[in-house]
């Protein structure tokens, strides 16, 4: 269907999607940026709100509370990067950024508690807002004016297309790292749900006996947990990928406010004004 559409599109006079956009390099820099930034973690929150619920046995509502700080982490980025792009080029902006949530990644890599994955994921929201909040601008200022509504749109399909390839990619290795890991630590009577997901092993829990049941869930949290390692690993990976890629691809664009540099013929033009 993407080859369809790609082809279709390169035919089309008036394109929905026009894919002569991608060959600005900025453009193309942010967009992919964007998608790992919301893929990666999009699908650590997803695996963080049942690690809160079914490992460390908070009720939906405690486990939303124990979202707020990396929601004000989130808050507080996302109001300082602006500021800090009027000075700041926004590729160090991003670069940081994603250093820092990078870190919060590897962060959540080492712990076990609560607390420890809190802050991971605090990290990961602060050091996401530079590429939240600049992002956007870098990719519409790049387009041509005439094409601005087209790659504000392209920009935000990037995001919502991150966070479903993130939960699709990043949960299938959650997944198959569980179900690797349980496959030798189950005990020796347990459903077959349990090998499965957490929430498979959670839900028949009850009905085992005493000793049985508490064997079971421990076996499960512990392979979920290592799942939650292994995709907040590749992710931190990943985002020191994209740090590197910002830093060097978007190094010309200039700090927010600042005038673009202009072309070479628009500057030869200038000046013959300048002499006539």
């Amino acid at each position: 269907m993407g080859v369809v559409f790609v082809r279709r599109q390169r035919r089309l006079a008036d394109p929905l999607l026009d894919l002569r956009l991608f060959a600005n390099r900025a453009l193309t820099t942010a967009l992919v940026s964007m998608l790992i930034n919301t893929m990666l973690p999009g699908a650590t929150m997803v695996l963080l709100t049942q690690f809160l619920q079914l490992v460390e046995g908070l009720s939906p509502q405690d486990a939303a509370l124990a979202l707020i700080p990396a929601a004000l982490a989130g808050i507080v980025s996302v109001q300082v990067a602006p500021v800090a792009a009027r000075r700041v080029r926004p590729a160090y902006l991003i670069a940081a950024g994603m250093t820092v949530a990078a870190t919060g990644l590897v962060v959540i890599t080492q712990s076990e508690t609560a607390v420890g994955l809190i802050v991971g994921f605090a990290l990961i929201n602060f050091g996401a807002g530079p590429l939240i909040t600049l992002g956007t601008n870098i990719v519409i200022g790049a387009a041509p004016p005439e094409k601005a509504g087209s790659a504000a749109s392209v920009s935000q399909v990037s995001n919502e297309f991150g966070f479903a390839l993130g939960i699709a990619t990043m949960g299938s290795l959650a997944a198959a790292v569980y179900r690797a890991d349980v496959a030798d630590t189950l005990p020796a009577g347990a459903p077959a749900v349990a090998r499965d997901t957490l929430a498979g092993a959670a839900a028949v829990v009850p009905q085992l006996p005493g000793p049985l049941g508490d064997a079971v869930l421990a076996s499960a949290r512990a392979g979920f947990t290592s799942g939650l390692h292994a995709v907040a690993a590749v992710s931190a990976v990943l985002l020191v990928g994209v740090a590197v890629a910002a830093l060097v691809l978007l190094r010309q664009v200039p700090p927010v406010g600042a005038p673009l540099p202009a072309p070479e013929n628009a500057r030869a033009g200038s000046e013959q004004e300048a002499v006539l």
